[in-house]
């Protein structure tokens, strides 16, 4: 048996390859062919069976196959750590109940950062629901930047609520390119120290995020606190990957009780951070722990923006055509570099951009 393998469809440059229209790729056709000498008869030369088969099909079903599984895996290795992905390959998802003890780790000194958005509950019930969904993927898929930039791990989102830590998993991955948990402690002042760079430069994007309804720049609330917690897949209908313990409930209260535009941190975490600006906000009460003091961090002389110019304003209304919200973005953008760079050539090039699409975007 051998495999043949030749061009569907033929093209009239002989350097160009053949395409197919739905994929674009190389239309290739597989042919088995299965050869077999009979027995000839008396006097005669002996006569060859020749079958052939076309698995072209079969071979394109694997591919897509192969194709489906490695983009699940990506999927599914940005939202759990590569022993709680090994464990769910080889085992079914309602064994998980079962085997909670051997898929938990515990984490010591943790840095956990809950970020919530003012005045969301009343924008929510002024725009319509479409807008709340681009508005939120804007934020925080920008908030997922930034979680790789400061090299912190997002825990989950709840509503407006967005959840980062530094402790859990380690900073290298795995050969295979998955997370990995934290094998060894790390050092609670380096893992309050990256949560806090992310802190600032959470504050600092939002303030370029316009919010749907009074198109005012976004303010969040911000609250850390370092503790122990643990970590596991809990769950057999939908598992997930969850971090329990006190820590979590404390950085929860800090974000609640904290002030808008500031971020609010306990004792444990400010004194992991001597070096930055502190100012004492009081006793503050604390759900199940009572009055404890807590710090506000005061901010740095207002400077120039410098996260990247690409972090811009979501849509203030996704009723326009989508051309122009992006024409409307990239003129933002544009009128940003220019603000910071006159001699750029920016400014001609945002004049002329309403005439790449026929005109201006104006409402009717």
């Amino acid at each position: 048996m051998f495999t043949y393998e030749a061009s569907s469809s033929a093209s009239l440059n002989p350097a160009e390859p053949a395409l197919t229209e739905s994929t674009g790729r190389n239309a290739v056709q597989s042919i088995d062919v299965f050869l077999s000498l009979l027995k000839p008869a008396h006097g005669e030369r002996s006569p060859i069976l020749v079958v052939t088969s076309n698995n072209s099909d079969h071979l394109r079903a694997r591919a897509a196959l192969a194709a489906l599984a490695e983009s699940q895996l990506e999927l599914l290795s940005g939202c759990m750590p590569q022993h709680a992905i090994q464990f769910l390959a080889l085992q079914s998802t309602a064994a998980v109940p079962q085997n909670v003890g051997q898929l938990a780790r515990a984490h010591k000194g943790v840095t956990l950062l809950f970020m919530d958005i003012v005045g969301f509950t009343a924008m929510s019930k002024a725009v319509e629901p479409q807008e709340i969904m681009v508005f939120l993927n804007t934020l925080f898929s920008l908030f997922d930047q930034l979680t790789n930039m400061h090299c912190v791990h997002k825990v989950e989102t709840a509503g407006d609520c967005y959840i980062v830590s530094s402790g859990i998993m380690s900073s290298q991955q795995s050969t295979d390119g998955f997370q990995v948990v934290a094998e060894e402690e790390m050092d609670p002042a380096v893992s309050a120290r990256q949560v806090m760079e992310c802190a600032k430069a959470m504050l600092e994007v939002a303030n370029q995020v316009k919010m749907p309804d009074t198109h005012q720049p976004v303010r969040i609330r911000v609250g850390l606190h370092t503790g122990n917690v643990v970590s596991g897949l809990i769950g057999s209908k939908l598992p997930k990957f969850s971090v329990f313990g006190d820590a979590m409930c404390m950085a929860s209260r800090m974000e609640s009780t904290g002030v808008p535009g500031r971020i609010h941190v306990s004792a444990t975490t400010r004194d992991l951070l001597p070096h930055e600006n502190w100012e004492a906000k009081g006793l503050t009460e604390v759900k199940g722990k009572g009055p404890m003091e807590t710090f506000l961090w005061i901010p740095e002389p207002a400077a120039a923006p410098s996260m990247p110019l690409n972090l811009i304003t979501s849509p203030q209304s996704t009723t326009g055509s989508l051309p122009c919200i992006l024409l409307k973005q990239t003129q933002s953008l544009l009128k940003q570099m220019n603000a910071r760079n006159p001699t750029s050539g920016s400014q001609w090039l945002g004049d002329a951009l309403p005439l790449v699409l026929g005109g201006e975007c104006e409402p009717k």
